[in-house]
């Protein structure tokens, strides 16, 4: 069933969106959603502001999946911190990003889960997405300086599953804890561990964060750059 939306905004023809049952589930179950907008503020009432890690922030405009879009530039040892304390329990959820890095030589940390202490966590390694020091994807699915979806989910259970582009590229049954957040999420800034040394510059144009762990079929539902506001509705 396909429930229809109508809205007009700012006096222009009326925008009709359709969105099924499971896609309508899916963005009501974002807790937080970052679109770098000229600010760190979430779409979603409630939701804590991010936190730049860098000295000045850089808002640009950028192609994303052939939209023109707003992104922000991020150095090597920047990226972004938020609290997630009280957006999610810390053994089920969903997180998607919208981003680019410009070195995929190496490891590139993606998201830190351990407050920059342990070196466990989601990374890219040549381009292929690594979960260290448990499993990574067989493929390259993060092309240099080319924009790409990621989700990382974990069920109540500690499945954690790794996704680009809506392609699984791993799972891992996490009975060590190694996704498990510690209040604190940190984006594109590696850890002290290994001297904050794991990084690449950068941009993002989205962070998503869910309170449930999304099925392979509700990513597919969720579209990368839509705009949701409070409640699940555009």
């Amino acid at each position: 069933m396909k429930l229809l939306l109508t809205f007009i905004l700012f006096n222009i023809n009326p925008i009709v969106l359709a969105y099924s049952d499971s896609a309508l589930e899916v963005n009501q179950s974002i807790v937080a959603d970052y679109l770098f907008n000229s600010d760190l503020t979430s779409s979603i009432f409630g939701a804590p502001d991010l936190e730049y890690l860098g000295n000045n922030i850089n808002y640009q405009e950028d192609t994303i999946f052939g939209i023109t879009k707003t992104v922000v530039d991020f150095d090597e040892g920047e990226g972004f911190k938020l609290d997630v304390s009280n957006l999610i329990t810390s053994e089920e959820y969903s997180i998607a990003m919208v981003f680019k890095i410009s070195i995929i030589s190496g490891y590139t940390k993606l998201i830190d889960f351990k407050n920059l202490v342990d070196d466990q966590g989601l990374y890219s390694l040549n381009g292929k997405l690594r979960f260290y020091p448990n499993t990574i994807g067989n493929e390259v699915t993060i092309p240099e300086n080319q924009f790409v979806q990621l989700f990382f989910t974990r069920n109540i259970s500690g499945l954690y599953k790794g996704y680009i582009d809506q392609e699984l590229q791993f799972e891992y049954d996490d009975i060590d804890g190694d996704s498990i957040p510690e209040l604190l999420l940190h984006f594109f800034r590696d850890d002290m561990a290994t001297a904050n040394l794991e990084n690449s510059p950068g941009s993002v144009t989205r962070i998503t964060i869910f309170n449930k762990a999304l099925t392979q079929a509700e990513i597919q539902e969720f579209h990368p750059l839509d705009t949701i506001f409070c409640n699940g509705f555009e």
